[in-house]
């Protein structure tokens, strides 16, 4: 279907109509696929909540449960803390249906004072994925991508 035109060209009016037409088609599946993806990106799940880790020695840590509503195990969990946590590892899991744990452990072979806070946590639906995923092989399937 890949025809080069140049100013040259002499395209039948008939054979145009189809090209306009095949381009149609495209854009509409893509599209569609673009608003299955926003739909997808706007079940990004949030939840935040005060938090003053206090003073942590090397190789201690400290735990905090955040709610978030909709949140299931298996989705992608993401954490941060709005203070400095010098160099300390922060991370996060879904640990229960609308939990997130955030878990901020001490590696830097020093005690660490962590000023009170607010921790925000950010959740992603595996669903996102499966979901576009789905619409990307069906535009595949269906010859439309």
């Amino acid at each position: 279907m890949a025809r080069r035109i140049t100013k040259r060209s002499v395209m039948d009016p008939n054979e145009l109509v189809r090209l306009l037409e095949a381009i149609d088609t495209e854009l509409d599946a893509l599209r569609t696929l673009a608003n299955e993806v926003r739909t997808d990106r706007a079940t990004i799940l949030t939840g935040t909540t005060t938090w003053n880790p206090g003073n942590l020695a090397d190789g201690a840590g400290e735990t905090k449960a955040v709610t978030v509503t909709g949140a299931a195990l298996g989705d992608i969990a993401i954490a941060c803390l709005d203070k400095d946590i010098s160099e300390m590892v922060i991370s996060a899991h879904v640990s229960a249906a609308d939990t997130v744990e955030v878990r901020l452990q001490n590696e830097t072979t020093g005690a660490v004072d962590v000023a009170d806070g607010n921790v925000y946590v950010m959740v992603i639906p595996t669903t996102a994925f499966t979901n576009t995923a789905a619409a990307v092989t069906e535009q595949v399937d269906s010859g439309n991508a």
